[in-house]
């Protein structure tokens, strides 16, 4: 079922627009939301919405960079401030850094908003910057009713996943140690339920075998960015069709924490290179081995022919290749490692200079999933 178009964005609309070019808002019959034209013109330069956009991930920049371009949406809308999360410690020297998106926004100068959290002094400064359509991506905070409420075109958010799977705070790292071989990104209403909004449309991307966080971001921020080509001019020309999300196929992802690292490996080689996959290049899944930590930054899965050694066996394979055994009898080849101090390097490299006691196990910890069918865990 699509829902009937709100009193809310029909005011919002027939607002935006000149009585010259009014949307046929009255001919929308039934239960689509989706808003037909008649002779509509584009908006005169002061009727523009003004759009404030929330990001704190660096997969937000392609989007803002349409965003910024005169030439692409300035028909549609106007980018007139940037909210995003306040100057953290980063690096060795745990200096105080800003979010790529506020430096983004600082060498543009752009209208920058870092606040601790969302209050009522971000309503102020949503109001002062004329306010009407609050886009959000990888943010990181809930965003609370009375900041909801204030744009009157509403508030919509590029999530990265196809929802309704992988709802929460994680959806690249739940895809990336699941199965799926797809997954996207999904523009939707932001509603007082977790990702639970209508969609209006979504794009998805291929997972491929060795994809980690770096290269599957990458994909998902190009595709953030066409979705944003396609559908916001259907958004703020009211000819966007809303689509609920199937509750049948609900899933959500939950926050990393630090035991999130440790692998189990009496589970099956792939599961490991999934996981590995997840969490690289940060914070990255490691090994214990006599008093070091290991971090390993990318693996390969070797042939299936099973080896009864016990699972977490380390073992040397010629020439300068290094396997663990997983719990299914195959080799989790390691790639590439890190050393504490050091950077990632090829384990061929690392075997020139270094050694490892072959034939040890390694100590195996729970792995919790990172996917769930319900929340709260």
């Amino acid at each position: 079922m699509r829902r009937p178009v709100s009193a809310r964005l029909r005011r919002a609309l027939t607002a935006s627009f000149p009585r010259s070019g009014k949307l046929a808002l009255d001919s929308v019959k039934g239960p689509s939301r989706k808003i037909c034209t008649t002779e509509q013109k584009m908006p005169k330069p002061e009727s523009i919405p003004s759009v404030i956009f929330a990001a704190s991930h660096s997969i937000a920049l392609p989007l803002l960079d349409l965003l910024h371009q005169e030439d692409v949406l300035a028909q549609h809308l106007r980018l007139r401030g940037i909210i995003s999360q306040p100057d953290r410690p980063s690096g060795r020297g745990k200096s105080s850094k800003p979010t790529l998106v506020a430096q983004w926004a600082l060498e543009r100068k752009i209208p920058l908003h870092r606040p601790e959290k969302l209050d009522e002094g971000t309503l102020k400064w949503l109001k002062q910057q004329s306010c009407e359509l609050l886009l959000v991506m990888a943010y990181g905070q809930m965003i609370g009713k009375s900041i909801r409420e204030c744009p009157r075109l509403g508030i919509f958010n590029f999530h990265a996943s196809l929802l309704p799977r992988f709802r929460g705070a994680t959806p690249t790292e739940a895809a990336l140690a699941s199965e799926a071989a797809e997954t996207g990104v999904s523009l939707m209403e932001i509603t007082a339920a977790m990702d639970a909004g209508d969609c209006l449309g979504s794009l998805s991307v291929p997972i491929d075998f060795f994809d980690t966080q770096t290269e599957l971001t990458a994909k998902l921020s190009h595709a953030a960015r066409s979705l944003a080509e396609q559908f916001l001019p259907q958004l703020l020309s009211g000819t966007a069709e809303y689509h609920p999300q199937d509750s049948s196929k609900v899933s959500y992802c939950r926050k990393l924490e630090t035991r999130d690292r440790f692998l189990d490996f009496h589970a099956p080689a792939e599961v490991l290179h999934r996981r590995i996959r997840a969490l690289s290049p940060r914070p990255g899944c490691i090994f214990e081995l006599g008093d070091r930590i290991y971090k390993i930054c990318s693996t390969d899965v070797g042939p299936s022919s099973f080896c009864d050694k016990e699972a977490g066996t380390l073992l040397s394979i010629p020439p300068r290749q290094a396997a663990i055994v997983a719990g299914d009898g195959k080799y989790l080849f390691l790639r590439e490692i890190q050393i504490p101090g050091g950077k990632c390097m090829p384990v061929t490299s690392f075997l020139l200079g270094h050694s490892f006691p072959w034939g040890s196990v390694l100590p195996s910890h729970p792995m919790r999933a990172l996917e769930h069918p319900s929340f709260p865990f």
